[in-house]
């Protein structure tokens, strides 16, 4: 199956992301409070990012720069969570969810970006 490039599927999934993201953060700031301070701002930079890109005209050098951003902060994310779970700061399925979707995220952004 193909990674859909729309960028408003990969805005909604990185969505999705931040939601799961909600109720983690706080018992990963109780073990790492900075670590959860930069999975927090990783995955929304992944969502302003995506939703700024949305705002230039496709063929714009500043939509694909944004799109790029969204890749590297998703993978940042991506990142964290390993870490996070690696440590075992949460729960492993709830990381392991949330891994799922920022992969998703990841490969989407890496369409958009244009790195194929």
């Amino acid at each position: 199956m193909t990674t859909p490039r729309h960028p408003l599927h990969a805005l909604e999934v990185s969505h999705e992301l931040v939601a799961l993201l909600g109720p983690l953060l706080p018992r990963l700031a109780s073990r790492d409070r900075a670590l959860a301070d930069q999975l927090r701002r990783a995955a929304m930079s992944v969502v302003l990012n995506l939703s700024e890109a949305r705002g230039y005209a496709r063929d714009d050098g500043r939509r694909r720069s944004h799109f790029a951003v969204a890749l590297g902060s998703a993978y940042e994310t991506q990142a964290a969570l390993r870490i996070v779970r690696d440590l075992r700061f949460v729960d492993a399925a709830r990381a392991d969810a949330a891994l799922a979707l920022v992969d998703r995220v990841c490969a989407m952004a890496y369409r958009l970006a244009g790195r194929r």
